[in-house]
């Protein structure tokens, strides 16, 4: 880099790097018409969990919703719940859900967050998909059973 007998200062040198070039802008122009910004067929060719438009959450299996285990405020470790912020109450007529990693949830709350991400909200274990349901790769619990072990 040349300098015409003057002293470089860091702001001179950054907008020296910034200053776009005949060659770059002619590179561009050229390339321009090959880039795509937007693929039409782009949800098509997404995997699984991407193409719902939720950065990758894949909701659990119903059936292994469905077979989570029954608690109540007095058995749960927690104080409250990590999806609602609500304290767990004995008296309380919300029913509650544990997942098989042993963390409780109030039984709405934790089935709507398992139908938009099977990881738990806590430890992110991950209950079976669908297609992994499907597949045979987990054994799914009956309901009442926790872990299904």
């Amino acid at each position: 880099m040349a300098t015409t007998g003057r002293l470089l200062l860091p702001h001179d040198m950054y907008r020296r790097l910034q200053a776009p070039t005949a060659a770059a802008a002619a590179s561009l122009f050229i390339l321009a018409p090959h880039l795509h910004f937007q693929r039409p067929n782009a949800a098509a060719a997404a995997p699984e969990g991407y193409s719902n438009g939720r950065f990758g959450s894949v909701p659990a299996c119903s059936e292994a919703i469905a077979a989570l285990e029954e608690t109540s405020a007095g058995e749960a470790k927690e104080k409250d719940c990590s999806v609602c912020l609500e304290a767990f109450e004995e008296e309380s007529d919300k029913p509650m859900r544990k997942m098989p990693c042993c963390h409780a949830f109030h039984e709405n709350c934790i089935f709507e967050w398992l139908q938009v991400s099977r990881l738990c909200p806590l430890c992110r274990f991950a209950l079976p998909t669908q297609a992994e349901a499907e597949a045979g790769l987990w054994p799914l619990p009956t309901p009442g059973s926790g872990s299904g072990t």
